[in-house]
């Protein structure tokens, strides 16, 4: 194995992350614990923000299906905050979702969402369109609702989405039997992207490939991401260490580990995340 030595200055971390069940904490979720394996509220910090801590507090219905999420923020005590809050959940008899509004920064709604699945003998489980009615001034910083024509999505035979009209997506390819996308395009004719993907045999993801084509014909932008084990790479450089807590993210491009063979009589074992 290669050792990898990445200091507190060249990581990020993310701190004091919480999910509360059945446990409640004065403030955030008095007295709402929950028994049947819902989360009733999530609580985290970071050293980088003014704000000591945040947390959701969610509310179900008698199904247990998420019906709101109340933001929270802590400096010396906990307040209830309308920014980033959401509201109005709604579900059909089939328990898709049909309705639901979220905030802003500023407590003021970004999104008031309609989804429909169809209607009559054509009434599908499978998504068809999503009408965000937001105020004007608002609504830019939430759901793009960039098609207002027909239906936003699109389907092959097998259930999986080959077309999303609000962000430009006009096809998806997909690995079969596998039912993995193995390419997207993006954009217009004039400026788009394309995105590629290669598994291996059990579908796990080994590298990705993003291409700009700024002007039609002519590629721009590029690049590449590995994933070999735990370790991504991106343009050859590694990004993050995946680990059972979590990842790392390094935060410089230095040398990230040591080759064995300064320890261990000249036997050179650096094959990962090795820069000499």
């Amino acid at each position: 194995m290669n050792e990898i030595l990445i200091s507190p200055a060249r990581m990020k971390i993310c701190s004091d992350w919480d999910l509360l069940y059945y446990d409640t904490i004065a403030g955030i979720n008095d007295n709402s614990g929950m028994y049947n394996g819902s989360i009733s509220a999530m609580k985290w910090g970071t050293k980088t923000s003014s704000v000591n801590q945040s947390a959701y507090q969610f509310s179900y219905d008698s199904l247990s299906r998420i019906k709101s999420a109340s933001f929270r923020q802590k400096t010396s005590d906990w307040s209830t905050s309308n920014n980033y809050s959401e509201s109005d959940y709604r579900y059909d008899r089939n328990g898709n979702i049909t309705n639901l509004t979220r905030n802003g920064k500023n407590g003021s709604a970004i999104d008031v969402l309609t989804y429909t699945y169809g209607s009559g003998s054509e009434k599908l489980n499978s998504l068809l369109k999503v009408v965000d009615s937001a105020p004007t001034a608002s609504k830019g910083e939430g759901f793009i609702d960039g098609s207002n024509i027909d239906f936003d999505y699109s389907y092959d035979a097998n259930g999986n989405l080959v077309a999303d009209k609000n962000k430009l997506i006009g096809n998806i390819s997909y690995v079969y039997p596998l039912n993995l996308p193995s390419s997207v395009s993006r954009g217009t004719a004039t400026n788009k992207g394309t995105l590629n993907i290669i598994y291996d045999a059990t579908g796990r993801k080994l590298h990705e490939a993003v291409a700009y084509d700024v002007r039609s014909g002519v590629f721009g932008m590029r690049r590449t991401t590995d994933y070999s084990g735990e370790f991504q790479y991106e343009d050859d450089v590694l990004q993050s260490v995946q680990h059972e807590e979590g990842r790392i993210a390094v935060a410089t491009r230095e040398r990230v580990c040591i080759p064995r063979w300064k320890h261990f009589g000249g036997y050179n074992s650096c094959q990962i995340g090795c820069k000499r």
